[in-house]
């Protein structure tokens, strides 16, 4: 296996995913021409077009790894989004999304994401994703969830949160690998963490993977205790999506 490192936290890694913070170690493809990037690369130097961009037209029309990730043919992806739906409302925190465009508004109506410090953008974009989410906005959903990774690859600095956050919208787009790589680094640094638990849950629930699920479950309830405990402040954010696992993992529920 090729090592290499980290672009965003320098440290040694291998594989796809890097272990420590989770960001991606394969190059893209430009979203508009099918150029590849480079890990750093924040714009196409063949077209000029931004990382992460919504290609016109609404999908990639180059060739490369990346329509695997981005593209999904219609009736998979009805499917598909309808079971996101569904375990990404159960997880997820309901946090607020004062201040974000209704509905339908095209993205040249969104803030200046420009004037924006980068956890900002990426916590604005992640809102937006789920947003749509309880809308049934399968659309804005499909559309905004590559910038809002986008937004994450390009944080100076990523914490439990932020990794949770970002581990959802990898299971949205169908990157189970890469949900999986944020768990573990959440794990790496803090072993018991409550959100590494729900990642891997939901992961169990999404592969239909009843036995993984109730390891997971046993798991957490010997962990919760203690971790409530702790006081951290990423659990007081997402109280209802821990108090959701957690009745869930009592009643042996899916």
């Amino acid at each position: 296996m090729t090592s290499s490192t980290c672009s965003r936290c320098g440290k040694p890694a291998s594989g796809s995913f890097c272990q420590h913070c989770g960001a991606s170690l394969t190059p893209g493809f430009c979203t508009q021409c099918g150029e590849s990037l480079s890990g750093e690369s924040e714009f196409c130097s063949k077209c000029g077009a931004q990382k992460g961009s919504v290609p016109d037209g609404g999908g990639v029309t180059g060739s490369g790894p990346s329509q695997t990730n981005w593209v999904v043919p219609a009736g998979i992806l009805v499917v598909a989004v309808v079971v996101a739906l569904f375990f990404l409302m159960r997880i997820n925190n309901g946090g607020s999304t004062v201040g974000l465009p209704p509905q339908g508004v095209n993205t040249a109506a969104l803030p200046d994401l420009s004037q924006m410090t980068p956890r900002e953008r990426f916590d604005r974009l992640y809102n937006r994703v789920m947003q749509a989410a309880e809308q049934g906005d399968a659309a804005t959903m499909q559309q905004f969830s590559p910038m809002a990774l986008t937004a994450y690859d390009m944080l100076d600095e990523v914490d439990a949160d932020a990794r949770y956050h970002a581990a959802l919208l990898k299971l949205h787009m169908g990157d189970v690998a890469g949900s999986a790589a944020l768990a573990d680094s959440i794990e790496a640094e803090i072993p018991d963490h409550l959100f590494g638990f729900i990642i891997r849950g939901t992961l169990a629930k999404w592969q239909n993977d009843p036995a993984a699920l109730a390891q997971v479950y046993t798991a957490f309830l010997a962990a919760y205790d203690a971790e409530i405990a702790a006081e951290r402040l990423e659990y007081s954010e997402h109280e209802r999506s821990i108090q959701g696992f957690l009745g869930d993992a009592r009643g042996g529920g899916g």
